[in-house]
């Protein structure tokens, strides 16, 4: 999954994917 994430916008949107991740985490905690 990482190589799809990476190969939507050369790792653009890879990020914008963990910060919502990390997001959800904290809310979650």
């Amino acid at each position: 999954m990482e190589k799809n994430i990476k190969s939507k916008r050369g790792g653009q949107w890879d990020k914008s994917v963990i910060g919502e991740i990390l997001k959800r985490e904290l809310e979650e905690v």
